[in-house]
Formats: C-alpha cells, structure tokens, sequence
C-alpha cells in the first residue's frame, strides 16, 4: 500500500550521508525479548499464553485467526526482559488488539484487518510499547486505524506500518489518533491511505512527539495532519520528513488547532504536500508543491531520520516518506 506522488519538479541537491549518521537522535527502542519463543495456532490458546505474562518470552501466531471483542494485551516486561506479541498469522473478523495496562511489550504484526472500532488501541497507563508492522496492514477499521489515549500512557513507538481505510466518521476517525504523548514517543515510517478523516490527528495532550519518515494520502473529509489542542497542553511537535497529498480542498498538509492558537506546537521539517503548512508549526523547507521526495531531507535532520524505511531497506539518501527510493 501507499502511493508515491507524481513528480513536478526536484528539490536541491543534498550530500549522500553515511548510514551511521541516520537516527542519532531517535529515541532508544525496547530490545528484543532475550527468552524462548512459543508458537501458538488459536485465539485460545495466544489468550491463555499472552495471560502468563513471562518476561522475556516471545508469544508468536503462526496460524490466522478471526473473532470479535478485544485482544487484551496486559503483560508487564522488564526493560531487559520485554515481553513480545508477534501476531505472525493474519488477524480479521472484528477483533481489536488493545494494549491495556502493559508495560515493556513489543507487538508485532502482518494483518489486522475489519477492526471494530479500532484497529489497535494504547491505553490504561500503558508504558514502553513499541509496536512495529515491519512492512504489515491495519486495514477497514471502523474507528481509528491506531488510536492512544489515557493522560498515563507514556513512551511509546509506532513503526513501519500501512493503514488504509480507517474510519466511518468524518470527523473522530483518523489513520493515527494521537491524543495522549509523554516521555519519548515516536511515530515512524507510517503511511496511511483513505482515511475518513485525518491521517493523522495530534490532539489534545501530545508532547514532545517526533513524527519521522510517514505518509498520508486520499482523506475523504480533512488533510494530511492536524496538530493541536484548546488548552496548550500539545507542544513541541517534531515533524520530519512527511509526504501528505490528495487531502479535500481547504484543508493543509499540516494543520493546527485551534487555527488561531498561539501555542509552541512545534515545528515541521523537509516535507511534500498538496496542502499548506501551518505558520504555527514553522515549517522550514517545506514544499506545497510535489516535489520528488529522494533526498528530500537535509542534513541537519538527518539524525531524526531512519535507517530503514518501512520494509525494512536501508536508506542510502535521506528520503521523505516511508518508502526508500
């Protein structure tokens, strides 16, 4: 999924870094869970062994699955030991993973599809959660496609994920509904497509969040991002490297909220869209035009910026969006 924007003209040239430089200055990931994997086929039995809860251990789907209701996922890792759910097999049927109470878990997936509301859900205080597709779907979500909510729910990532179609409702349903970032959050090489409403929505309690490398293309109703809150509480919104394009009319690449709001959103970075971008967010090297995205990142910003692109290539330039090229 996700399509690259036509090409109308070409940004300045900028030196091919060296690898090493890209991310120096993301946020530290949860490592990969050190102790022995086990393998189940049923919504039962990956119940019953994400309910046992060892730190360490690697609960892994090997077989597709379909249900209603919520996936609860509660476990509590450890910083050395984190606990991982890898939904290796597809899931569908209604079933919405939510991340409730947990703590040091990575989840992994292929396929969350037919959601209801949500594709996947962050919440209860929920802390130190890396979520990674590596390449995968959430597809036909009924509510949003990734939703985090809960003034407790700190630290956590977002990863190389696709997401299309989310949404029945133009104005609650968006590809990301970010409504809660404290700590160290991230949102990285992300593209979503067909939104209802946003592809991405920052609102209202996200602060420091860095958004690097995504994607959002075809709302229906509303733009490429909208950031903001009434109360001030959003801020220092890091956004780098964004392709936004096929928004409604009216609406921006990058919108903030309320219009007339004076807040220290943050800033947006080295992006490509079809929309305008916010004064409030001072966009820098920014483009309303589409322009061609290989490279499109300057230096100074490459340390926000990936070493892998959503299916996991290694970038030779520093590209914005989510696709190496």
């Amino acid at each position: 999924m996700g399509k690259k924007p036509k090409v109308i003209t070409a940004p300045l040239a900028t030196a091919t870094p060296a690898a090493s430089v890209f991310g120096a200055a993301l946020p530290t990931r949860n490592i990969a869970s050190p102790g022995p994997v086990v393998e189940v086929t049923t919504l039962a039995a990956l119940r019953t062994a994400i309910a046992s809860g060892v730190s360490g251990r690697t609960v892994r789907l090997t077989a597709p699955i379909s249900g209603t209701g919520d996936l609860v996922i509660n476990c509590v890792g450890t910083a050395t030991a984190p606990i991982t759910i890898d939904l290796a097999a597809a899931v569908s049927g209604g079933l919405r993973v939510v991340i409730s109470r947990a703590a040091y878990v990575n989840v992994r997936f292929t396929r969350l599809s037919l959601g209801n509301p949500d594709g996947l859900k962050i919440t209860d205080g929920s802390h130190h959660i890396d979520v990674d597709g590596r390449g995968g779907i959430i597809e036909f979500p009924s509510g949003q496609g990734i939703l985090i909510t809960d003034t407790a729910t700190h630290d956590w990532q977002i990863w190389n994920t696709r997401i299309n179609r989310a949404g029945t409702n133009a104005n609650l349903d968006h590809g990301i509904y970010a409504a809660t970032a404290k700590g160290q959050c991230v949102i990285g090489n992300v593209i979503v497509t067909d939104p209802q409403a946003y592809g991405y929505q920052i609102y209202p309690d996200c602060q420091g969040l860095l958004i690097t490398s995504c994607e959002t293309h075809g709302s229906k109703t509303r733009g490429g991002m909208v950031v903001g809150s009434e109360n001030g509480l959003t801020n220092t919104t890091t956004v780098v490297g964004l392709i936004a394009t096929e928004m409604i009319t009216g609406y921006g690449a990058v919108s903030a909220y309320p219009p007339s709001t004076t807040v220290n959103l943050g800033s947006v970075y080295d992006s490509i869209g079809t929309g305008a971008f916010a004064t409030q967010m001072h966009p820098l090297h920014c483009s309303a035009t589409v322009v061609d995205p290989k490279g499109y990142v300057a230096e100074a910003r490459y340390p926000y910026h990936p070493i892998s692109d959503i299916d996991g290539k290694p970038y030779v330039t520093a590209d914005a969006g989510a696709v190496a090229l």
